[in-house]
């Protein structure tokens, strides 16, 4: 009960932080290219807090105007009013100093698109922060869970065995599961690492109870389910440090990983909207992460 309180708090705080930074976005680019705002919103309903004013635009009038920067109650959202944005049936809304229509195409795009784009830049910060602190995957991999009476518990593995080859062969964890599937329930011979002794230990995958989920080379589902050998582990990589500029790099590099398996999933509906997450979906995967419950058994 308290793990799903704590994963409800931390989803909100972290939702309400997303938020603010992309709408921050939005706000700044706005000032920057002489349009005025009339409120800068963290979530929706009525506001409950009142933060401060900040005088920055004209108003149609000639007067000065404020923004008002408030928090509301409800988390799911936020919003930055500028002036002359709502528009109007005799079109005066592109007539309106300090006002977004009334501001070229070009200052339009820049505040449209700078709301992503702060997004984009906090992740990467973001993701700096966590890869200094934890390291990057190195090319060793060791044993990171069981399913109960799995093939690898049977055969004597234990958690946290490094592993050094499989059948003799050195591969990464993508290998392993195709290593696996196509083993046809032959033994496969493990060489690990335990507490710095080599160790050989043979195991006999065995055909899963439940259909699986196929992936492609790139590791994407293929949206086909079948039975397939496995010997009920999770693989972990090991870390390595870094400094400042390769976790700044990897960081970096991550999005356009994910925007090339979106395209790859977008390439197939059914998938895509399987697997398509809301903030209910964000929840689910927070939570797991929270119970450290985010494995992939083979």
């Amino acid at each position: 009960m308290l793990s799903y309180l704590f994963s409800a708090v931390l989803f909100l705080l972290m939702l309400g932080i997303l938020v603010a930074i992309h709408e921050l976005g939005h706000y700044l680019a706005a000032r920057m290219c002489g349009i005025g705002a009339t409120e800068f919103a963290i979530g929706m309903g009525r506001p409950v807090l009142k933060v401060w004013h900040r005088r920055k635009f004209s108003m149609p009038d000639g007067s000065v105007g404020e923004t008002e920067f408030t928090i509301r109650p409800l988390p799911f959202g936020g919003f930055v009013k500028m002036i002359g944005m709502e528009p109007k049936e005799d079109g005066s809304e592109v007539h309106v100093p300090g006002g977004f229509y009334n501001a070229s195409p070009l200052k339009r795009i820049i505040v449209a698109f700078a709301g992503p784009l702060f997004s984009m830049l906090a992740g990467i910060v973001i993701l700096t922060g966590v890869i200094m602190n934890e390291g990057v995957p190195s090319d060793r991999i060791k044993f990171g869970g069981f399913t109960e009476g799995s093939a690898a518990e049977k055969a004597g593995i234990k958690l946290g065995d490094t592993i050094v080859s499989v059948n003799g062969k050195k591969l990464a964890v993508d290998e392993i599961r195709e290593f696996i599937g196509k083993s046809e329930g032959k033994t496969l011979n493990f060489s690990v690492l335990r507490e710095g002794k080599a160790l050989e230990i043979p195991v006999v995958p065995a055909m899963s109870e439940k259909e699986m989920p196929e992936l492609d080379d790139e590791g994407v589902p293929t949206g086909v389910k079948k039975k397939r050998y496995m010997i009920g582990t999770s693989f972990a990589p090991i870390f390595r440090s870094v400094g400042l500029g390769e976790a700044f790099s990897t960081a970096a590099v991550m999005p356009l990983q994910y925007a090339k398996t979106l395209v790859l999933k977008l390439t197939q509906p059914k998938v895509f909207f399987e697997q398509a997450s809301g903030p209910v979906g964000m929840y689910k995967v927070t939570h797991e992460v929270v119970s450290s419950k985010a494995t992939d058994i083979i």
